[in-house]
């Protein structure tokens, strides 16, 4: 079972209304899922959009039984919980990533058992679409980091790239993503769309 599709095709008329990315829903679960939970005033801060779309997403979540209130924030219900739960299973962040070879900043995305040569192409476009300037795609196959568009390692151009991306725990079968912005905030949202998108499509 998608969990994440299954949320995204019955939060969808009002993503497409508020210009709500996926990556701004995935954030808010992100902070909902601390102790404290989330305000709006977090989120304005932490998301970069205005009161009026906070006030409104944060709506939408009571109203999927995603939120509920906790002393004047929110926080996951037990359905919340579990769609983090998922998504967490299935997308790990490792994060701004130590290069400018790419762009300016780069932010990478795991993207967990994927485990299938992935179209480096479409996923370039993909985050193009979705504000980035640049990607990189990767996948690790046979011990290995490779470009899936030759098979070639990546350790062979890049073998600090190569080396940073091991530490992090890359397994067999992940799909790794970098996106790249001359905007630091947006390389992260490029990435994190991109992999939900992707993540809504497969299974």
């Amino acid at each position: 079972m998608n969990r994440w599709r299954d949320f995204i095709q019955r939060f969808n008329v009002v993503k497409g209304r508020l210009d709500i990315t996926p990556a701004h829903i995935y954030l808010t679960l992100k902070l909902a899922a601390l102790k404290e939970g989330v305000s709006r005033y977090i989120m304005i801060t932490n998301l970069g959009i205005s009161e009026a779309k906070a006030k409104t997403l944060q709506k939408k979540l009571k109203e999927l039984n995603i939120l509920k209130p906790l002393r004047g924030g929110h926080i996951l219900t037990e359905y919340g919980n579990k769609l983090f739960n998922y998504l967490s299973r299935k997308l790990v962040e490792i994060g701004y990533i130590p290069t400018e070879d790419i762009s300016r900043y780069c932010y990478g995305i795991l993207l967990k058992k994927y485990d299938r040569v992935p179209n480096a192409v479409l996923i370039r476009d993909m985050i193009i679409r979705f504000g980035g300037s640049a990607g990189l795609i990767l996948y690790k196959m046979n011990s290995k980091i490779i470009f899936p568009e030759s098979g070639e390692s990546l350790s062979t151009y890049d073998d600090e790239l190569n080396g940073y991306l091991l530490e992090k725990g890359v397994e067999d079968g992940d799909l790794i993503l970098i996106a790249g912005s001359s905007d630091e905030y947006l390389s992260k949202l490029a990435a994190l769309n991109t992999a939900l998108s992707i993540l809504e499509e497969i299974e």
